[in-house]
């Protein structure tokens, strides 16, 4: 019999239990398995030990030799990345030819009073086009086949589900900040006349007077060359954490409550990582607010897009050379074509703001890179 069947968790001084009766090892097991939940596998390790005096139960509890999995969890845990922005409000064209040309009136005529008998002022309207042309764009990886035979997930799914999204994201970030080249589209910023550009009347140290003068100096770089349309703003969020703290002299927060409604001076704002904050000189945290009318913001999309998977070929990897087929791998690919213009180039309006952020980043953080947890497996083992 059992002679004496008292254990106390919390002090060092209790009795231990011989380990000769039928069913004792798994008693003291059980009791074990309860420590690791309330203490931790560490803890629970060193209390049977001290507690029990049992290193065969401790043991029990190492990870060296699992005979009993974890439960495992399907709940899959996504990246945390950003969106894309320009697309939200910007028109698409399809351009399934790879190529478009969009007519377009640049010039108008003139009128004049003229008295009668001399000769009415003659005038040139003034046309030319915008040329859309295909720019592909794609993305590559690979995994093991192993990876898409054995795990529980969707393994397949998860893959193509990135792909898409560093595509959305690359296609993204050029549309607003790509200075353009080969093969490569034109964004907003470049895009936008010099005129419509501005840079913040208040230093390194805005106020809300500065601010409110800025910001409705972008809104009339727009009006003011007669765009008409629906406005909408582009900026980082830290520029958004800046408004909701700025106040006025009477200690009023008078940016505070549109912003936190997604508007600013009554036009809806989209926020992207992918906008820089570090741009300034001289100890200014220069970052650029855009302000774009979105009828006048234009892809042309082929509506290509397309995922394909395979097992065979090779393809290079950072200069060597990877074969899908010998080395048993799967390789994945997604890749699509468009191209960007603005209607006209007085259609956006750039603020380069100084201090106007809350945080300095490179403005390329399309996802935030999680360290990699290496810690092994707690299942329960068996020392034989």
């Amino acid at each position: 019999m059992i002679t004496n069947k008292a254990f106390n968790i919390n002090t060092t001084d209790s009795v231990r239990i011989p380990a000769t009766a039928p069913g004792e090892k798994t008693g003291r097991w059980i009791v074990a398995q309860y420590w690791v939940k309330q203490h931790g596998i560490r803890a629970a390790q060193d209390m049977v030990e001290r507690e029990m005096g049992d290193n065969i139960v401790r043991k029990m509890l190492t990870t060296a030799k699992p005979v009993i999995p974890q439960d495992f969890n399907p709940d899959w845990i996504a990246l945390l990345q950003a969106k894309s922005v320009v697309r939200n409000f910007a028109t698409v064209y399809p351009m399934p030819n790879g190529n478009m040309t969009i007519p377009r009136q640049r010039l108008g005529s003139t009128g004049a009073f003229f008295s009668e008998g001399t000769e009415i002022t003659v005038s040139q309207l003034g046309f030319d086009n915008i040329q859309l042309t295909w720019n592909k764009y794609g993305a590559l990886t690979y995994c093991s086949r192993e990876l898409l035979e054995f795990t529980p997930l969707n393994a397949a799914g998860i893959v193509a589900n990135d792909l898409t999204s560093r595509l959305a994201l690359l296609e993204d970030r050029t549309f607003l900040t790509s200075a353009g080249a080969t093969g490569v589209p034109k964004g907003i910023i470049h895009s936008t006349a010099t005129g419509n550009v501005i840079t913040s009347s208040g230093g390194t140290t805005p106020t809300f007077q500065t601010v409110g003068y800025d910001l409705q100096a972008t809104e009339l770089a727009l009006t003011g060359n007669l765009v008409t349309g629906s406005f909408h703003w582009i900026m980082h969020p830290a520029v958004v954490s800046f408004f909701k703290q700025l106040s006025s002299s009477f200690g009023v927060y008078p940016f505070a409550a549109e912003v936190s409604g997604g508007h600013l001076n009554g036009f809806p704002i989209h926020t992207t990582t992918q906008l820089a904050t570090n741009l300034g000189t001289s100890g200014a945290n220069q970052t650029p607010i855009i302000l774009a009318c979105a009828e006048d913001v234009i892809i042309g999309d082929s509506f290509r897009f397309a995922i394909s998977m395979t097992t065979e070929g090779s393809f290079v990897d950072t200069g060597t050379q990877v074969n899908t087929f010998g080395q048993d791998l799967v390789a994945f690919k997604a890749t699509s074509a468009i191209d960007f213009a603005l209607k006209h180039d007085v259609s956006a309006a750039i603020l380069n703001a100084n201090s106007w952020a809350l945080t300095t980043v490179a403005g390329i953080d399309s996802y935030t890179a999680q360290a990699a947890n290496t810690t092994g497996s707690y299942a329960s083992s068996a020392s034989g």
